[in-house]
């Protein structure tokens, strides 16, 4: 599914962005209210903040 997808591509770049010291100072991911909860779990392994917000690209373009 597109959420599976989604969750790959996020744990694959936090996952690189560690081991190759590239990570940002405040790390962040937006998600939107109709994203799996799978983002809680990985974005807690690798130290990130989650934000969540409502469907649409206004919202996300806000954060």
């Amino acid at each position: 599914t597109g959420n599976m997808s989604g969750m790959l591509i996020a744990e694959y770049i936090l996952r690189e962005r560690t081991a190759t010291g590239t990570m940002p100072e405040n790390p962040a991911l937006v998600t939107t209210i109709v994203t799996t909860n799978m983002t809680a779990p990985i974005t807690e392994a690798y130290g990130v903040k989650r934000i969540e917000v409502l469907t649409g690209f206004k919202y996300i373009g806000e954060q």
